[in-house]
């Protein structure tokens, strides 16, 4: 296997991809399609995307805490250096909602407002809306929530594993998988959603060259097995499906890796940009397809992650990266 400290993971972006898309036309179709229509049907699922997302998360935050050989001592400087990369992008998500909502409430449409108070809307700066028992000024910033919280596990905890030891690794996999358990199931907390980050897990000590393919995969399927009695057939398979194309789906399209640099922010902005197409569409024309403008909602909201990618998250990254290095 190629140097992992260099090597590019061509199957996570196809995960991603399809992740956001999932996502994305999932909230369209569940919003204005009848349940009888093709992509009511078609889309239902595309929720899971999420557990998809978190398989990566996963895999690459140990991986890149492993491969800059962190330790505890430097925990400040990692959460500063996360901090200012994700969190500036997110901020220029949350302006864009309230815009989005000052505009619905001057055409008419207050009603379609979903009312918030002032620190539950400041609580969305702390990803501590759930946690506080506050309504998220969008639901989708939960995920965010979940991903900071295994972003903290990993670098309170991975200075302690011996990675060399098989016995040291599986017992990290054993911990977490009897934690999504036996652990309170809340909807704020990690424990909840663990089954897809150890998975991700279990793929970052195989791409770490820690253990075999054989060995890999007979951990899968343990895990896939726990994975079902833990959350149902749909995410053993979304997780299990997520595993395979990780392990196995390999390309050179330089597009698709392009494509998926941009889901974070498809993501982020897809409520804002092919949800107005959409619902001012229906606004004009309440008669419209709406299986079209889903899938033309869609396309919208992909050229605006691209624009979304290009203007505003690099700029904020190479920001970032300079205020971090002062």
């Amino acid at each position: 296997m190629s140097n992992p400290a260099k090597k590019h993971f061509s199957g996570i972006d196809v995960v991603r991809v399809v992740a956001a898309l999932g996502v994305c036309l999932y909230h369209y179709s569940h919003a204005v399609s009848p349940k009888d229509s093709w992509t009511h049907w078609a889309f239902q699922y595309g929720y899971l995307g999420v557990q998809q997302f978190f398989v990566v998360a996963g895999m690459l935050v140990p991986m890149s805490l492993w491969r800059r050989k962190y330790a505890l001592s430097a925990f400040g400087a990692m959460v500063k250096k996360r901090f200012w990369r994700i969190e500036p992008t997110v901020w220029v998500s949350i302006g864009a909602f309230v815009v989005m909502d000052i505009m619905a409430v001057l055409t008419g449409h207050a009603h379609e407002v979903k009312p918030y108070s002032v620190v539950g809307f400041l609580l969305n700066f702390t990803h501590l809306n759930a946690i506080l028992g506050y309504e998220w000024l969008r639901d989708l910033y939960w995920y965010l929530a979940i991903d900071w919280q295994f972003y903290l596990l990993c670098c309170l905890a991975l200075p302690f594993i011996s990675f060399d030891n098989r016995w040291a690794r599986l017992s990290v996999l054993v911990v977490l998988v009897a934690a999504a358990f036996l652990a309170p199931q809340s909807i704020a907390w990690l424990p909840m959603y663990l089954m897809p980050f150890v998975v991700g897990i279990l793929l970052f000590y195989h791409f770490a060259d820690l253990q075999q393919l054989p060995e890999t995969v007979i951990i899968l399927a343990g895990l896939l097995f726990a994975t079902y009695e833990h959350s149902g057939i749909t995410h053993f398979l979304s997780i299990g499906l997520t595993a395979l194309i990780v392990l196995f789906v390999q390309h050179n399209w330089a597009w698709l890796t392009h494509l998926s640099n941009t889901t974070y922010g498809l993501y982020l902005t897809h409520l804002f940009s092919g949800w107005t197409f959409i619902s001012t569409v229906l606004w004009l024309l309440p008669t419209a397809n709406v299986d079209i403008l889903v899938l033309v909602g869609t396309a919208l909201s992909l050229l605006f992650a691209q624009l979304w990618y290009k203007k505003i998250e690099l700029p904020l990254a190479t920001w970032a990266e300079k205020i971090t290095n002062q």
